[in-house]
């Protein structure tokens, strides 16, 4: 998925919310 790239990043800034990574 594209946003695996972008998980990767919020990942470390923990920014996006648990529910954007499924």
């Amino acid at each position: 998925m594209v946003e695996k790239s972008k998980l990767d990043e919020d990942r470390e800034g923990k920014a996006v919310d648990p529910s954007h990574y499924r």
